[in-house]
């Protein structure tokens, strides 16, 4: 009998540890699945909203592209609407644009920038005298300035060292023509050869850089800007570089510029 009620007390212990068990295991699951559940519908409602970033947030990043959907980034970049703000007669830059005239001169100065070593935006070339400094990216203000000041007082550039000078004396630069578009004094003692694309994030930070540049060097540095769109991330960069020599052939060198500063700053 004793045996007996051991017996039954082993097999009532066994049934209620199997009971905790089963109860825990249901409430582990359920936990589960309502989290999994709520996240779910979270990230539907957060991408219904059309972007986890928002366009206020994008700002300034180099992001605000990206964050906006395709249509309202062919509205932000349109060739016609800066050439207008820019003065340009409309019936003449149309005539321009459509025809795609300048196509070989873009394709050119690409391939210019990749002979020289470019291979992303911004590329730029410090030119004085023999001495050639690249630059690629889009360095800090104080950076630039730094080397352009040891380069017109003969001193050592900060960061180049004697073997980065050598490879640059053999770099293929196509050299300033009448067919440049400068900002500056042609006959500036330095030069900042630019290769640039009108859709990139970091070329539209290094324009204001540039900008800086001219007005601090008073006359001592000019600056020439050539094509060199990326065509293969940036869908826009190739039609604004064809409207920019548009409104450069139809208004002149300082058409040229205002037109570039439109699409950098809108």
């Amino acid at each position: 009998m004793l045996s007996d009620l051991k017996e039954s007390i082993s097999e009532k212990g066994a049934q209620g540890s199997s009971c905790l068990y089963s109860r825990f295991f249901f409430g582990f699951v359920s936990g589960v699945a309502i989290a999994f559940i709520v996240s779910f519908f979270t990230l539907i409602v957060m991408m219904g909203k059309g972007s986890f970033i928002s366009e206020k947030q994008a700002e300034g990043t180099g992001l605000k592209d990206a964050a906006l959907p395709a249509q309202q980034q062919e509205v932000q970049i349109s060739p016609e609407k800066i050439a207008e703000k820019a003065g340009i007669d409309a019936k003449a830059f149309s005539a321009c644009f459509g025809a795609k005239k300048f196509a070989d001169k873009i394709n050119q100065q690409s391939k210019d920038a990749t002979d020289a070593g470019a291979n992303g935006t911004p590329f730029s070339i410090l030119v004085y005298g023999k001495q050639r400094i690249p630059v690629s990216g889009a360095l800090p203000e104080e950076n630039v300035q730094a080397m352009i000041d040891a380069m017109l007082s003969g001193k050592d550039v900060p960061g180049v060292s004697s073997e980065d000078k050598k490879a640059a004396a053999s770099m293929k630069i196509v050299p300033l023509s009448e067919s440049d578009w400068v900002r500056g004094d042609r006959k500036a003692k330095l030069t900042i050869i630019e290769y640039s694309d009108l859709q990139c994030p970091f070329c539209q930070r290094f324009h204001v850089t540039l900008e800086n540049i001219l007005k601090k060097n008073n006359g001592k540095v000019n600056w020439v800007y050539r094509h060199f769109p990326l065509v293969s991330i940036h869908q826009f960069a190739e039609p604004l570089a064809q409207g920019a020599e548009c409104a450069g052939n139809i208004g002149g060198n300082d058409a040229f510029w205002k037109y570039i500063d439109g699409s950098f700053k809108g």
